[in-house]
């Protein structure tokens, strides 16, 4: 059941719903902007519209397999560590989302999609982690600025509150997978050159 999940995640990840809706206007969003397939590309390209279409789906097809692996009886006592087995299949989505088989084993950056499996998981935790985008957004104007700071945040929040064992060794995952992703924000960062939204 397990194995059956993470393959339902994953795929479910891998859905590159930025790049579909920027297709189906005409656009190829890997080849504007950053090149990214996520929201903030998206709303680059689309607009505010469809870049909050992005995010809600792309935080959808994370939320959703943990929801459902939680909902209809994965056991959380199936891996030695309490809450491993929703948190697989959360990282599972995650990976989905930034390694995706349909745009060549690359992707979007983790951060939409790790809200979702992390809403499904820890809502508070996520919660204060959104509000720590927000209030970054509000200050920078910088989307990678908010998603590296809500990121430590979620990292923090989650160990603070003592969550299960397997939900923080995903969120650590999750928060190495997102900076790993952001290296080339983190260096316009470094030279003032990241672009503002």
């Amino acid at each position: 059941m397990l194995l059956l999940c993470v393959l339902f995640a994953f795929i479910a990840g891998s859905i590159p719903f930025g790049w579909i809706l920027a297709r189906l206007k005409g656009i190829d969003l890997t080849q504007v902007g950053s090149g990214n397939i996520g929201a903030t590309n998206a709303t680059r390209a689309l607009g505010k519209a469809a870049g909050a279409l992005v995010l809600f789906l792309d935080a959808s097809k994370g939320f959703f397999p943990v929801w459902l692996a939680r909902r209809y009886g994965l056991a959380a006592s199936e891996l030695p560590f309490d809450g491993a087995s929703p948190a697989i299949v959360g990282v599972a989505a995650i990976c989905g989302h930034v390694f995706s088989p349909w745009m060549g084993w690359k992707g979007g950056k983790g951060v939409a999609t790790s809200l979702g499996v992390f809403l499904a998981l820890s809502p508070l935790s996520a919660g204060i982690a959104c509000l720590a985008f927000l209030v970054c957004f509000a200050v920078f104007r910088i989307a990678s600025i908010g998603s590296l700071v809500a990121s430590l945040v979620l990292v923090v929040t989650m160990v603070v509150r003592h969550e299960a064992v397997g939900s923080i060794i995903a969120v650590v995952a999750t928060f190495v997978i997102v900076v790993v992703r952001h290296t080339d924000n983190i260096r316009r960062l470094w030279t003032r050159t990241e672009t503002r939204l």
